[in-house]
């Protein structure tokens, strides 16, 4: 007995001294004002949070929404001073009605909403938090800015997109989710339909006419070969006949000319050149001539156009 009530006394002593060492929540709100008035936002709003967690009460909440805003928090503010002001029948908020409603009138005007549609059954995150799942996903308060908005599904490509907030207007994101395309099978052919198809036909050997550059390079020879030659020819024969013109005239020296003999060489040669120019000419390849030789199983054709 004696060993029992030792104990229930000891333990008695450290829960006694544990109520003792906790600070109640009126005493951590005014540490928490202290710290505000030192210049330490931060520090105050931890422990006004430790406050809230202990007694939750409309002054709690105005405390962390004044130093929020304070520290540009301004979705918490404006969550947080809200409620607080959603009671204006209690003495605290009576008593700093005033600047409670200027701290959140300067959050609302850097929060904007958005408001996400999309197929039903799709998860919706915003900046990488969960926000619920479509239809039920409701209304967004965000600070003013950018924010990147994902969603996915089973059965459906993953979805990202950013979306823009402006303060105090409310920007709309419809979600389209892309099913998840199944990638074909590749099937082979068994070996009895390989085996009933017919052997494919051979095509047919056909035999490239002359090209039209070539024959056009053949009869251009042709041509211009034939018409210098018989120039060459004509003019040959020219000088022929000047020289048995004048042959066996005296000139101013007493001098006779003896020309005949080379002039009719020259005529002579000089018709041979026109005739051999004029067969040249005349025996030019025509360019329009097509010829085609076909050859196949079974088979063989030709064909030409003139």
């Amino acid at each position: 007995m004696r060993s029992l009530s030792s104990i229930l006394c000891l333990v008695l002593t450290l829960l006694s001294a544990s109520v003792r060492a906790e600070p109640s929540p009126d005493a951590l709100i005014e540490e928490g004002l202290q710290l505000r008035r030192s210049g330490k936002p931060e520090q105050a709003l931890e422990t006004f949070r430790r406050a809230h967690a202990l007694a939750p009460s409309v002054r709690t909440f105005g405390q962390m929404g004044l130093v929020e805003t304070s520290l540009k928090r301004w979705v918490d503010g404006e969550n947080h001073l809200a409620m607080s002001l959603s009671n204006p029948d209690d003495a605290w908020v009576h008593k700093n009605r005033t600047f409670l409603d200027e701290a959140l009138a300067i959050c609302r005007q850097h929060v904007g909403e958005l408001v996400i549609s999309g197929p039903a059954g799709v998860e919706v995150f915003v900046a990488g938090s969960s926000v619920g799942t479509l239809p039920t996903v409701p209304a967004i308060r965000l600070a003013g800015g950018t924010v990147t908005v994902t969603a996915s599904a089973p059965g459906f490509e993953p979805f990202q997109q950013t979306a823009s907030i402006s303060p105090g207007k409310r920007a709309v994101l419809a979600i389209a989710m892309t099913p998840i395309s199944a990638a074909p099978v590749a099937t082979l052919p068994s070996p009895a339909a390989v085996a009933a198809e017919p052997p494919p036909t051979p095509a047919p050997i056909l035999a490239s006419p002359p090209s039209a550059a070539h024959e056009s390079s053949g009869a251009s020879w042709h041509t211009w070969g034939g018409i210098t030659l018989a120039g060459a020819g004509a003019a040959a024969v020219a000088w022929g006949t000047v020289w048995v013109v004048i042959d066996n005239q005296q000139t101013a020296q007493k001098t006779r000319y003896a020309t005949r003999t080379p002039g009719l060489v020259l005529i002579g040669i000089g018709a041979a050149a026109i005739v051999g120019g004029a067969a040249i000419f005349f025996t030019a390849p025509s360019t329009h001539d097509k010829v085609a030789v076909g050859l196949a199983p079974g088979s063989f054709w030709l064909r030409a156009r003139f």
